[in-house]
């Protein structure tokens, strides 16, 4: 009998102890699961207000870009935590490309960040000639040429300036063989951009301006906050909006801060101005070209697409030009930033 009331007790006290254990390990697997889902919750919220915070940022660089040369306003900008710096000349980069004659096509590749000093040219029909590019650079107007022989298969040919890399650039394609005949330019902007970045245990948090846009990126899962203002046009028609940093600014801060901005115009570049172009291309390099690809679309959804899918280069599209031709007009606008941390 004696043992029996033991056997009883032990397994009581077995009993409790795995019980015991079921629930810390829930408790365990909970406090796993909701920890992660709390700091997830609190970096969308951090990233949702300074999202909304450079929406209003941008909603005055678009009033101010609308008053034109030497108008200026003040923002300000607070947050909690993380990372919030001006990067100039750099972010997405935007690159444009057309044929302004009815015999030549061709597509562009290798343009990013680190390497501007040369790229490819593939044409798609009109082969056998020799093409001169001519590179000027946007900053200071100087130009680089060189001369390359397009073979009589459609195949990728380098240019090489070999000269300094710069950001923001123009490219005039030549036929040697038909007197120097213009028949297609090249756009490379990089646009420059405010950043804010919050790292955590899931990956890095950001909300990004540029180019008169918001953008919100989840870690690897961006998309468009705000989208840049519309012009309706029967023509084809863009804007594009670069970020300066001015001397006398800091670049960036850490942690809280309370931010105030004064925003100024530089200056506006009518790069062209309904040029007839035959062909018409957009690629986007860099961090984010599926939410400007997307965009791009939409603005352009009065067009019709030629899928480039499949054929280098990549995050490429192509309007189908509607007649013989379209007119194309393109504006260079440029915002200063000055940042202090009160």
């Amino acid at each position: 009998m004696g043992c029996n009331r033991n056997n009883y007790a032990v397994s009581e006290v077995v009993g409790y102890i795995i019980v015991l254990n079921i629930i810390v390990s829930t408790i365990g697997i909970i406090f796993l699961w909701y920890e992660p889902t709390i700091e997830r919750d609190e970096s969308i919220a951090q990233t949702n207000a300074v999202c909304g915070m450079l929406k209003k940022i941008n909603g005055k660089n678009i009033e101010l870009l609308d008053q034109g040369m030497n108008a200026s306003a003040s923002g300000n900008l607070l947050i909690e935590e993380g990372n919030f710096e001006i990067i100039p000349l750099d972010g997405d980069q935007i690159v444009i490309y057309y044929s302004m004659d009815e015999n030549y096509d061709f597509l562009v590749d290798d343009f990013d960040d680190s390497n501007l000093q040369e790229f490819n040219l593939k044409m798609k029909y009109k082969l056998d000639f020799l093409c001169k590019a001519v590179k000027t650079n946007l900053d200071d107007m100087s130009t680089v040429d060189d001369d390359e022989d397009i073979p009589t298969i459609s195949e990728w040919v380098t240019f090489d300036f070999n000269d300094d890399a710069v950001k923001m650039l123009k490219i005039d394609l030549l036929d040697r063989d038909e007197g120097d005949l213009l028949f297609g330019r090249i756009w490379v902007f990089d646009m420059g951009c405010l950043e804010y970045s919050l790292p955590t245990s899931q990956g890095t948090y950001k909300a990004i301006c540029e180019n008169n846009a918001v953008i919100f990126s989840y870690p690897n899962n961006p998309y468009m906050y705000e989208k840049p203002v519309t012009h309706n046009a029967d023509d084809i028609f863009l804007k594009v909006f670069q970020t300066n940093i001015k001397e006398e600014s800091i670049s960036g801060v850490s942690g809280t801060s309370d931010i105030d901005f004064l925003i100024s115009v530089d200056d506006t570049y009518v790069h062209e101005s309904r040029m007839p172009v035959y062909s018409f291309y957009i690629q986007v390099n860099g961090e984010y070209p599926d939410p400007w690809l997307n965009y791009f679309k939409n603005y352009f959804s009065d067009y019709e697409f030629i899928d480039v899918g499949g054929m280098d280069p990549e995050n490429t599209i192509q309007l189908k030009i509607s007649g013989d031709f379209q007119y194309f007009s393109l504006v260079r606008m440029i915002s200063d930033y000055e940042m202090k941390v009160k």
